[in-house]
């Protein structure tokens, strides 16, 4: 049986499998990841992402190895000594990632790496790209802090930049978002540059308070909700003052209220 299977330690031991997921997602070829935080063994926690291809994990395998994680916190990676075994599971959570990956795979299908900092030797000929597309940018877990990049955003918008995040108390997921940490000059404009070209956008209502901006922004469906909120999470706007945006699901959804 061919492998197609990483596994990967040097986790710190409050690491959750949300920042795995967020490692991952965007390589080529990824299909699904677990993590095991609390291992019989009783060793720190272990990562498992499964790939498409023997080659797409050899390629995973040579960007994650040795990429800084957190404070003192550096990844070791290698080729599993066999596949990571996918069950059926019914959470709601699950079911949702799995409406995710579909819906990106076929609305961008990133092709590589390139914004990766750790990509320090010439690009695998198996990871040349077959079609020419715009690099979608992986979420960033909490304690990472590479450069920021940019990358253009589908359907036309502006290239913006992007930043570490940490969204700890999100809500369930939903069609409609909550964007927070906007800064006090944002309007608009800039706002639907940004989210009213992605696939699925219905509308958004920019709300000023006293003391803080927020924004609501709706898609006609939870997948595609679901998509932008981890394509664009950490985006850094021209008005952003604070840092990277903040994306939630919203508590009350557009529809339900």
């Amino acid at each position: 049986e061919e492998i197609r299977t990483i596994f990967v330690t040097g986790f710190p031991s409050n690491v959750h499998e949300r920042e795995l997921h967020n490692l991952v997602c965007f390589l080529p070829g990824y299909e699904a990841s677990q993590m095991n935080t609390k291992p019989a063994t009783g060793t720190a926690p272990q990562g498992f992402a499964l790939f498409s291809s023997h080659a797409h994990a050899q390629a995973a395998m040579l960007t994650l190895h040795d990429m800084p994680f957190d404070t003192d916190c550096h990844l070791r990676c290698e080729i599993a000594h066999k596949n990571m075994y996918l069950k059926v599971r019914h959470e709601f959570r699950f079911f949702v990632f799995s409406l995710e990956y579909r819906f990106l795979r076929f609305f961008i299908r990133p092709s590589s790496l390139r914004s990766s900092p750790v990509l320090t030797s010439p690009e695998p000929s198996f990871l040349k790209p077959q079609v020419t597309r715009p690099p979608v940018p992986s979420c960033v877990p909490a304690g990472m802090a590479p450069p920021a990049f940019t990358s253009p955003l589908l359907g036309g918008a502006p290239a913006v930049s992007f930043g570490p995040v940490t969204n700890k108390f999100d809500n369930p997921p939903c069609n409609t978002l909550f964007i927070g940490n906007l800064g006090d000059t944002v309007d608009e404009n800039e706002l639907m540059q940004v989210f009213g070209n992605q696939p699925g956008y219905k509308q958004l209502k920019l709300l000023r308070h006293p003391r803080q901006v927020s924004c609501f922004v709706e898609f006609v469906d939870m997948a595609s909700a679901s998509a932008v909120h981890s394509r664009l999470q950490g985006c850094i706007l021209h008005t952003s003052d604070r840092g990277p945006i903040r994306i939630q699901y919203s508590k009350n959804p557009y529809g339900k209220r």
